[in-house]
């Protein structure tokens, strides 16, 4: 009796353990917790932890996969699909599953818009069977031999939204922009950060004469306006669904009548008359290109005397009482096809009597075969030869080393940001002539661009 007494109130304990573990096991349980849809005897439990929501144009990595497995089996996992909502967005290469241990890499490189997106993983169940060989001398060969079990696909295995960034860093590059009075006036193209769309709007106290493109950021005056002659700081919001942001004096805009400006002027580097052999072709920031020579013998050759024997160099030649640094232009060829360009662009935005004043002069040789242009375009292909150029001619004194001051206006270039300017040589000796005393000399004393702004 007390025997079945004891039996009955071990039995009573064990049913009571049973009830609490299964308590325990429920509370534990995700809310996230999916089951098999598939048939299956034994569905498991899938769960990461550890990663919550994103941000637009970020990252993440999940902790290892958590899954309800049976003692003696392994799994692997597999990317299965990915979705928002009813969208089958495929298998971007910005998602990578670990199949050993089911953690799930999103690249910060995704372009994943704000919203709710879904990450279905397959598993694979194994049961690790053995085989076992018996070899002829007596030892056993115990080989692996996982056999699959099942697959099962949880189609929202991981979930997470991606958030929209709010705005920050609104930057119209160009701090200080200039404005003339009574004419028509638009800014750069600001930069930002922050989630599309983008909108926005000149904050409270501005002058009524500005207005802002509001998908664009882009500040403008009308033709006519009244503005008065001043230095207007502009503050602007930025607004997406993240909210409002007011940038505070963001962008200067000053009111004032064009100045005369330099914008560029060639800086020939003196040159050392005693360094034969050694010297440095020099041009500062002109750069020098010869259409019939091979890239290797671009540069000028210098001869046993110091001077150059043909193509662009640098020479110290006297004119009247002093001495001046000069690129020298020596043909020396009987066809002959040579620029001295500035190395960069030119920028005529918003500009007017734009124009390049040239000084140069002349010395041995002979005008028959020669043509000494400007030259000047908005569309520089990165070779000279097949650059189109507009080309305007430059007139010599016919006194040697008598200097030429030239002034040539280019309003057709007024408006281009990228303009390139320099002068061309071109030279072709009459039939039979000698080219060594025929070819003329061409000494440039600067190039100099200037434009009101």
């Amino acid at each position: 009796m007390c025997l079945n007494l004891m039996r009955l109130q071990t039995l009573r304990t064990f049913v009571f353990m049973s009830f609490l573990l299964s308590l325990f096991v429920y509370s534990c349980t995700p809310d996230t917790y999916q089951y098999n849809d598939k048939t299956n005897k034994d569905p498991y439990g899938l769960t990461y932890s550890g990663v919550g929501d994103v941000f637009e144009g970020n990252g993440f990595e999940t902790s290892k996969a958590y899954l309800n497995t049976e003692v003696g089996q392994s799994v692997k996992y597999y990317f299965s699909s990915f979705t928002s909502g009813e969208t089958d967005l495929g298998a971007p290469d910005y998602i990578v599953v670990d199949s050993i241990n089911g953690s799930i890499i999103l690249k910060g490189t995704n372009d994943l818009l704000p919203g709710d997106y879904s990450i279905g993983i397959m598993v694979k169940n194994f049961r690790n069977d053995l085989t076992m060989e018996l070899q002829d001398d007596g030892k056993t060969i115990v080989t692996p031999n996982p056999v699959e079990l099942a697959q099962t696909v949880f189609k929202d295995g991981f979930t997470f939204q991606i958030l929209t960034n709010g705005v920050s860093n609104l930057d119209y590059i160009q701090k200080v922009q200039k404005a003339k009075p009574g004419k028509a006036f638009s800014s750069t193209t600001p930069k930002i950060e922050g989630s599309n769309p983008i909108t926005y709007s000149l904050a409270a106290g501005t002058p009524s004469e500005f207005a802002i493109d509001k998908n664009t950021g882009v500040i403008s005056l009308a033709d006519g306006n009244k503005l008065a002659q001043n230095n207007y700081l502009l503050s602007v919001i930025a607004t997406n669904e993240a909210g409002a942001v007011t940038f505070e004096n963001v962008v200067t805009v000053t009111v004032a009548p064009a100045v005369d400006l330099e914008l560029i002027n060639s800086n020939f580097t003196p040159y050392n008359e005693v360094s034969y052999g050694k010297e440095k072709n020099d041009l500062g920031n002109m750069i020098s290109f010869s259409v019939d020579e091979p890239t290797s013998t671009v540069m000028p050759f210098q001869s046993s005397n110091h001077r150059w024997t043909h193509g662009w160099g640098i020479w110290n030649q006297k004119v009247g009482s002093k001495k001046e640094s000069f690129a020298i232009m020596i043909p020396n060829r009987s066809v002959q096809e040579d620029y001295l360009l500035f190395d960069y662009n030119v920028k005529l935005v918003d500009s007017e009597n734009s124009r390049v004043i040239l000084k140069y002069t002349h010395n041995w040789g002979v005008f028959e075969g020669l043509r000494f242009e400007l030259v000047v375009t908005d569309n520089y292909t990165g070779d000279p030869s097949t650059t189109v150029w507009n080309a305007y001619p430059l007139v010599f004194d016919p006194v040697r080393l008598k200097m030429t001051t030239s002034e040539v206006m280019i309003p057709e270039f007024e408006g281009k940001a990228k303009v390139r300017i320099g002068v061309r040589s071109v030279f072709t000796v009459p039939a039979g002539k000698d080219v060594t005393v025929l070819t003329k000399n061409i000494l440039v004393e600067s190039v100099q661009v200037r434009a009101k702004q």
